[in-house]
């Protein structure tokens, strides 16, 4: 027995797991030395303390009530990923039982999972993002909108628009200086557009080509009007031959579903280019659509 209890705190001694134990009264009793490197606590001051003064990095109210539902024998078994300090923890937390099913503590299991969180949040990253811009792409675009759309018809609010541009002359630009060219060209708008619009409020997109759209939450149409037309006198300004935007514009109507809304945005751009291109056209809900340069 005492050879088996040897082996035993060896073999938990060695793990690069942070282990930590709180005996049935929530006191601690045992840690490991790998829980001393992840948790900045001094663990040896608190040996016998309980669960509330020892400072762990997790609710306090959350361990208590999980330890709570392990007494009660209702679960033995919680996991999740906490972020602390530009580091990401995977806290497991599992309820100890003799062979009599009794209740003897809680271990909790700390693992430092911040390289699995960063490969992963990179290969989400890459699903939802354009290779060439970095922008959101097409799948993204749906995503979004769907979820806008949700949000204004839950506040009951017109607030939302959309921009539909494309570059005007950009396949004679492309025949001309080669696809290495065009897709300076093409970075370029992606960069304007990033940087005429809001951050962390706004998202801009690559829907395909040498297309782009843009979902302005909150915004109606006399803003996004402004926005687009500051997009499109940018653009202009670097002066790349004889290429511009040609911008669509749409506010969000009642009743208004995805298809909708885009098939309409996408009709203003291209009224945009009939009309001579480097204009904004702005699509009013009787149709009464006006252009601008």
């Amino acid at each position: 027995m005492i050879k088996n209890t040897i082996i035993f705190e060896h073999l938990i001694e060695s793990m690069e797991e942070g282990v930590i134990f709180f005996d049935a009264e929530n006191k601690l009793a045992f840690f490991n030395t790998s829980a001393t490197k992840l948790i900045p606590i001094d663990f040896d001051k608190h040996i016998g303390n309980e669960l509330l003064e020892c400072h762990l990095p997790e609710s306090h109210n959350k361990l208590l009530r999980i330890i709570k539902s392990f007494k009660a024998d209702r679960h033995s078994n919680y996991q999740h990923v906490k972020f602390l300090k530009g580091k990401y923890y995977e806290n497991q937390i599992l309820a100890v039982r003799n062979e009599q099913k009794e209740y003897l503590g809680v271990m909790l299991l700390v693992r430092d999972v911040t390289k699995r969180v960063k490969l992963e949040n990179r290969i989400k990253a890459l699903a939802i993002k354009d290779g060439l811009t970095g922008l959101y792409n097409l799948r993204h675009f749906y995503q979004e909108l769907e979820r806008e759309l949700a949000r204004s018809r839950r506040k009951k609010t017109p607030y939302l628009s959309l921009l539909f541009f494309d570059i005007d002359n950009f396949k004679e630009y492309n025949d001309l200086y080669g696809h290495k060219e065009g897709d300076k060209v093409i970075k370029k708008v992606a960069e304007i557009a990033a940087s005429s619009t809001r951050r962390d409020v706004d998202s801009v997109f690559r829907y395909g080509g040498d297309e782009f759209a843009v979902i302005l939450p909150d915004t109606g149409k006399d803003d996004a009007s402004i926005v687009a037309n500051r997009l499109r006198e940018t653009y202009v300004m670097e002066n790349l031959h004889d290429t511009s935007l040609s911008v669509g514009v749409i506010s969000y109507t009642h009743g208004m579903d995805v298809d909708t809304f885009v098939e309409k945005a996408d009709q203003a751009m291209y009224l945009a280019k009939n009309a001579g291109g480097n204009k904004v056209y702005v699509f009013e809900t009787q149709d009464n659509a006006s252009p601008s340069s």
